[in-house]
Parts: structure tokens; sequence; C-alpha cells
């Protein structure tokens, strides 16, 4: 009996050791991530405003590389922005590594520009295999509401999102949907004192008055230091977010208000096809609220999709995958003589809630509150 006790547990010891062999590597191949194909926009009319000094940039063959948009965020090529760096950008196709190291060894790339390059849809690559290694540091990166963003490869171009460039410039990164400019500034670039009633720099040739008698604003619309951003600042900065040009949108309310003692802008716009409200924060720009309804509901029939359809959906627009959410309701509803399944999840702090059509899979409207 000892004996054959012996062997059940050498047994039942040998299955959990392969159970768990195996999810360590299931685990250590999710960690790694792999490649996956997606649809961008290249954006050849995107200028680049870099400390007042629009810039153009070329590949290391002096071909000239467009911004690319996706997913609501504009990728800027890494190469080109080490060069402005000072920085020697390495790559290692054995690990996959992109690493930007002073000094460097290099001299600049010029090129000829391209004139002919329309905005077009591309297909470009995610790349959460590769790893970017600044000074000897691993860095990742996330965008405003705290996710996780990836390196974009496009035509042998790495590409990285604005936001996470401006963490390795250590600048202040501004976007005007207006003038299709993107803005990136130094904090040196700024007044050492900001509580006067004007200001002269030499550096940039003028007497700029900014007291509270008069409403002169900077070229780029940024507010002073201490002081809420201006109504376009805000337009601008809503339209980053939803990924829409001003010629695309008409807005509807932009108001500076107080909301649980903080000062934010309330921006409401829509488009041909839904309409769009946004609360961000009136100083920083942060991303507080937004809900989203299309106009014209989809009518479906036939066979209902079922929850976890709804599920996968909602999740599919939200970016996560179901093992990073809670899902606090999945309820099928009619409404308007249709059904629609009512999906609320939580991501970290997040809040998403939204309406998916019970037979096409189609969001009807959403709303997320970032805490």
């Amino acid at each position: 009996m000892k004996i054959r006790q012996s062997k059940t547990w050498k047994r039942i010891a040998a299955i959990v050791l392969a159970v768990m062999t195996m999810f360590s590597l299931l685990t250590l191949g999710f960690a790694a991530g792999t490649a996956s194909n997606i649809v961008a926009e290249l954006r050849p009319g995107v200028k680049v405003v870099i400390d007042g000094t629009e810039q153009t940039f070329y590949n290391a063959q002096g071909k000239e590389v467009h911004t690319i948009f996706y997913n609501g965020t504009h990728y800027l090529p890494v190469r080109a922005i080490g060069e402005l760096m000072g920085k020697n950008v390495n790559w290692d196709q054995t690990t996959l590594t992109v690493t930007l190291s002073s000094p460097r060894l290099s001299t600049p790339v010029t090129g000829t520009p391209d004139t002919t390059t329309a905005e077009q849809d591309i297909y470009a690559q995610l790349r959460p295999d590769f790893t970017i290694i600044v000074d000897g540091v691993v860095r990742n990166f996330t965008d405003a509401q705290g996710r996780t963003v990836y390196p974009i490869l496009y035509n042998g171009s790495t590409y990285l999102p604005i936001r996470a460039i401006g963490e390795l410039m250590g600048d202040t990164v501004s976007w005007n949907a207006t003038t299709y400019t993107i803005t990136l500034t130094s904090p040196g670039s700024g007044s050492l004192v900001t509580d006067a009633d004007s200001f002269v720099d030499t550096n940039t040739g003028g007497n700029t008055n900014t007291g509270s008698n008069n409403n002169n604003t900077n070229n780029n619309n940024t507010a002073s230091t201490g002081d809420t951003m201006t109504a376009d600042t805000a337009k601008s900065t809503v339209l980053g977010y939803a990924g829409f040009k001003s010629s695309e949108v008409t807005f509807t309310k932009t108001e500076l208000e107080r909301d649980s003692g903080k000062k934010v802008y309330e921006v409401d716009f829509y488009t041909s096809s839904a309409k769009y409200d946004y609360t961000i924060d009136a100083y920083t720009g942060a991303l507080y609220e937004y809900d989203m309804e299309i106009f014209s509901k989809p009518q479906g029939s036939g066979t209902l999709i079922g929850n976890e359809a709804a599920k996968s959906a909602a999740l599919k627009d939200a970016g996560y995958s179901a093992s990073e959410v809670v899902f606090i309701k999945c309820e099928r509803d009619r409404d308007d003589n249709r059904y629609k399944y009512e999906i609320e999840f939580m991501a970290g702090r997040n809040e998403y809630d939204y309406d998916i059509d019970g037979y096409t899979g189609q969001i009807i409207s959403k709303s997320v509150d970032f805490n």
C-alpha cells in the first residue's frame, strides 16, 4: 500500500510540475508580446515644431519620413528624434532592441523633402516585442489613460507615440488641430518669472503682455504657467483625443467650469455620424470623462449575438483583454423597439459603460470615466 501511494504522489507531482512549466511558458510568451498587423494613417500634412523650429525628419537613407496617426495618437520616428537629442540610435536584430545612447557618433542625415505623398491609410506593425533602451535604462511607455503603448514599425523605421517622445526629450507636448501642428517645448524655453504684468524676452524678440487687463495669448494658444488653458487650446486638446480635424467637427459647447473643486473644460461637438462630450483638466488637459453616441442607430434583425460577443465588442473598442478588466454588468435590454446589450466594466480605476447593438455588435454609445 505504501509503495502504490508513493507512485501515486509521484504521478501527481509530475502532473503539477508539467502544468506549472506550461503556465510559465505561456506567461513568458504573453509577456514578450507578438507583432500584429494594423491599419494606421500616414499624415504628411502634420507639422512638428520643437522649441520654435519646424522639423523635417529623414530616415538613414535620406528619405523623408512622416508622422503616423494610430489609435488616437501621433507617432514620430525614433532615429530622427535620437538625432535631435544628440543620441546614437542602434538596432539589435538578435534581441529586437532599439538603443539610444550618448554621444552621437553619426553625422546628421539630410535629404530632399517629400512633396508628393498624400494623407493615406497604411499597413504597419504594432511591435510589443521591441525593447527601447535609453542611456542603459529599459523604457516602457503609457498613454494619457495609463495604458501601455508599443512601438510601430513602418517601412523599416521604428515609431514611438508623441507622448513617449515628449518623455524622452523632457518636453511638454501640445496639439493644435486647427493648424495641424504638434509642438514640443522644453522647460527652459519659458519665462523664469511668471507673476508680472508684462514680459520681455530678447531671445524671442518681443514684449508680451499677459496681465489680467488684456486678452493676448502666445501663438500656439498655450496658457501661461499657473493659468488655465484657453478655449482654443481646450478644443485642440479634445480633438487630439478624438482623432478629428477641426474641419470635421462642429463645436456646440466649450465652457470653463468647476467639477468637485477642480477647474475643467467641458467641450461638446458633433460629426456627421455621432456626438461627443469631453471633460478635461483646465490646466493640464488630462482627460477626465468622455461620452459618445451615434446618430443613426443600427436596426439589426435575426439572431442575437449573446453576452460574450457583446463583451468582446466593448473590450476591442476599449483596447483591453478580458483578463485586464472586472465586469460589473452585462445585460440584454430593449430600447426603442431594438435589442441592445448594456456592458459595464472597470479597468483599474477607470469605468467603461457601453451600449452594444444586439444583432450587429455595433457600438451605439459609450461613456468612460477616468479616475
